[in-house]
Parts: structure tokens; C-alpha cells; sequence
């Protein structure tokens, strides 16, 4: 472990060490250029800051994620990268809108897809 003051790391990545003390409480997450910066200047591995994760229990979270299972599948990413090229904010909400009252009458009638209602849910 690097003997490195909340406040020296702070001022290399450019904040505070409040900020630092967030991420390392776990009520701000740091994103994965983040932790690139702070693995270099601190001179650790990036897998250090993940040495006491249960990779087996991490795993069966996503495996067991309907939604991050749809996104990953190739109907979830043909639908993702449509609606990314959707270029304004008034076709989104339009395609939001539709597919959940799509999604809200295929429940109503019970012939529901488990994929469809996974999406529904989380919109």
C-alpha cells in the first residue's frame, strides 16, 4: 500500500482530498481513467484496488442480470446502437415513450417476452 497522504494524491489528480476520501469510502465511484491516474502516480497496479473483491460473487451478479444480459446480446446492442443514432432529444423521448406503453399493454395482456419486461422495468 502507498504511504501517500489523501491530500498529496489530491493535489496530483488535480481535487480535493475530500474527493479522494469519497471515492475511498465508497460514496463517489472513480471512473476507470480515474483509477489509471491514481494506480500511476501511486505507483500500485490497478488489480490492488481490487484485491479484495470476490470475483466468483462479481461474476454471478452479471450472469444473473437480466438487463446487462439483454444490453450485451446482439438484439440489445442492434437496439442501443439505434437509438444512439437517433440525433434529437424529441425522437428519444418519443421511442422511450412508445416502447414503454408497448411494453406496459404486453404486460396487461400477460404475453409478456421476459427480455421486454426487463426493459420496461428499468426505463
Amino acid at each position: 500500500m502507498s504511504s501517500m497522504s489523501q491530500e498529496t494524491l489530491g493535489k496530483a489528480l488535480g481535487i480535493t482530498f475530500q474527493q479522494i476520501q469519497k471515492y475511498e469510502k465508497g460514496t463517489n465511484r472513480a471512473s476507470a481513467s480515474r483509477l489509471a491516474e491514481i494506480s500511476k502516480i501511486t505507483r500500485l497496479p490497478i488489480s490492488w484496488f481490487f484485491q479484495d473483491i470476490d470475483q466468483d460473487a462479481t461474476a454471478q451478479t452479471l450472469v444473473e442480470d437480466p438487463t446487462h444480459n439483454f444490453i450485451q446480446s446482439s438484439e440489445g446492442i442492434k437496439l442501443c446502437k439505434a437509438f444512439v443514432g437517433l440525433q434529437t432529444e424529441a425522437s428519444r423521448s418519443a421511442v422511450h415513450a412508445f416502447i414503454k406503453q408497448l411494453s406496459s399493454i404486453e404486460y396487461e395482456t400477460q404475453t409478456i417476452d421476459p427480455r421486454a419486461q426487463i426493459v420496461s422495468e428499468n426505463l
